[in-house]
């Protein structure tokens, strides 16, 4: 049996080599997008079990990534992490599916705990 696989797309390269090593040292398989474009056109490669989404990249929005995730291409749990604390984007995110919405600090404070709380048996 293969080791269940997280996606992680930030366009913010320091915080996505964090987020590697972070989930990888978890125990995790790690594919890392610095691009939702990249990341949507290899999603049947990857098949991951859990994705992490950054809300705020320039060529597209976490937002509009996961609203063509939401017409069922993929069937594993979306959180979405970002630095903006805001109840509207909040809101959005889990209105087009996002299974959680989290701050950057709080996901990379603790991945492991937060992974494995949303990580598909």
């Amino acid at each position: 049996m293969s080791l269940p696989s997280v996606a992680v797309v930030d366009d913010d390269l320091r915080v996505l080599e964090i987020a590697t090593l972070e989930i990888e040292d978890c125990g995790y398989i790690v594919y890392s997008f610095s691009s939702p474009l990249e990341f949507l056109d290899s999603i049947h490669a990857i098949k991951p079990s859990l994705v992490l989404l950054d809300l705020m990249m320039p060529e597209m929005n976490g937002l509009e990534c996961l609203q063509r995730l939401s017409t069922g291409i993929l069937k594993s749990p979306v959180l979405m992490f970002t630095s903006i604390d805001e109840e509207q984007f909040r809101k959005q995110a889990l209105d087009l599916g996002a299974t959680a919405y989290f701050l950057k600090s709080e996901l990379l404070a603790s991945p492991c705990t937060i992974i494995q709380r949303y990580m598909k048996a």
